[in-house]
Order: structure tokens, then sequence, then C-alpha cells
């Protein structure tokens, strides 16, 4: 008899493995709850993404200086084993997961290992465990090696979003991507992103117009895939619409056109193919 595939969820309960039949159907009660909810999922990098780590041993005199006097709050020198590091999150990061936690279930993806990106969640980025819980996935995690996949991830991919500055990792859900320039802090001598425009504050502003018309769509046709949006509407998103706050609960001009044509034709399209099927 053919052994069936299993997934492990180690990240999750230890020693926790579903057959991929049982990975569907949770995947499927997540995305009713989810919606329910009005959230999506949001799958975040750490590093590059959210925040810089180095090795302080790789630092030059001169940045070990420059890091000794900075009086921020946002850098933390700290070890692992026999290895002193230093990381400095990202501005804006604190925000953004604050406001990206009301619309999106968020989860931690990253090639780092396992105890690495544990410290980093659970000291500098949520350390009262109010964003991801145990939703912190690793390099020990992943079903192929050297590659992200949303495989581990236990929600329907069509409500699934991923922001990671490195695109090559994700060869299997490239669809759900949405790239975004690479933090280097150390690299860069120090030079920071600004909070205004910065990357992260950018970042929201799209995850916030993709939210909203996805739940536009949703409620018009009880369809609804994060893919099509992205894939085929993303210059939509990332134009500037003079700079515009758009949140999940008002609609600014920006999203006018959506309500009149684009929804409607999403919903067409859903109708479409449902008679062919």
């Amino acid at each position: 008899m053919k052994q069936k595939q299993t997934i492990a969820f180690n990240y999750l309960v230890e020693g926790l493995e579903m057959e991929v039949d049982q990975v569907e159907s949770i995947k499927n009660i997540e995305l009713v709850k989810l919606r329910s909810r009005r959230k999506l999922c949001l799958v975040l990098d750490l590093d590059h993404t959210l925040l810089h780590t180095k090795n302080l041993a790789k630092l030059s005199p001169e940045q070990k200086s420059e890091i000794s006097l900075y009086r921020g709050d946002d850098m933390f020198a700290w070890k692992l084993p026999g290895e002193p590091m230093v990381t400095k999150l990202r501005p804006f990061v604190r925000r953004f997961l604050q406001e990206a936690s009301e619309m999106f279930q968020l989860y931690v993806y990253t090639m780092g290992s396992r105890d690495y990106a544990l410290h980093i969640v659970e000291e500098f980025l949520d350390p009262q465990g109010i964003y991801f819980g145990k939703r912190v996935i690793t390099r020990e995690d992943c079903t192929v090696k050297g590659e992200k996949g949303l495989d581990v991830v236990p929600v329907d991919p069509s409500i699934v979003l991923v922001l990671d500055d490195t695109e090559r990792v994700w060869k299997r859900n490239s669809k759900n991507l949405i790239l975004i320039e690479r933090y280097e802090y150390f690299v860069k001598g120090g030079r920071d992103d600004t909070e205004e425009p910065g990357g992260l504050r950018f970042a929201l502003k799209v995850l916030k117009k993709l939210h909203y018309v996805y739940f536009e769509w949703y409620d018009r046709c009880k369809e609804g895939d994060v893919r099509e949006l992205v894939q085929n509407h993303w210059e939509d998103f990332i134009s500037d619409e003079g700079q515009q706050e758009v949140g999940t609960e008002t609609c600014s001009s920006a999203m006018g056109f959506w309500k009149l044509s684009r929804v409607e034709e999403e919903c067409s399209r859903v109708t479409k193919r449902q008679r062919i099927c």
C-alpha cells in the first residue's frame, strides 16, 4: 500500500503531522473563519523585510562605534550561542504590525533558524505575543530545501499574501508575493529608511487597498482570490493617487473605480467560470 504524504507542523505542535487531504480541509475551514472576521492572511519575512541583523564581529570599528552611541529604541545587542549579534528594526515596523494585524492573520516565515526567529519575535517584535502566537515558520519547517512554500501555512492560498524582499525562495507561490525593497541598515553605513515614505509605510498602504478591494469583491459575489488582484491589477494598487490614506471602513476616491467597474468585472468572471464548470 502506498504511504500517504504528510506535512509536518512542528512550529504549531511538536510532532504534529497531517496528511495532505487533512491539511486541505483545515485550509478550507480557516478560509471560512477568516472571511467571517473580515481578515486575510499575511506571511512576513524577517531579515531585510522587517529588520536587519548582523554579526558584530563582521562590523567595522567605525560601525561598532556608531552602534555604541545609538540612542534609539529600535536597535538591540544580543547573543546567539557564542555569537554577539545586533538587530535593527525597520522604521515603522511596530505600527505596521499593529495596523496589519487588524486586517490580517499574521505569520512569520524566515529561512533563519528556529532559535534565531523565536528570539527575534519574542524579544523584539512581539514580546506580548499578540501578533504571531505560535505562527513562526523557519527553515526547519520547509518541505523543499532552500524554498519557502504555503503548504505549511494552514490557510487557503486564495486569501494569503506574502511580503518578502527575496523572490527566488517563493517559486511555488510567486503569485501570492509582494516584493519589498531590501532593508540593509548596516550595509548602508547606518543610513535608514525614512518613515515617510519608507518601505513598510508604503507596503501598509498597498495592503490596505488590497484588503478593501478583496472584500468589496467577496461581498458582491462570494468569491475572491488575492492572487488575481496582485497578478492582474498590481499597477492600480501601487499608484500614488495623491497620497490618500485608504482604510478598511472608508472608501477614498482612489478606490471608487473598483466599486463601479473592477468588482463587477471580477464577479462576471466568476459567473462565467461557474457556468463552464
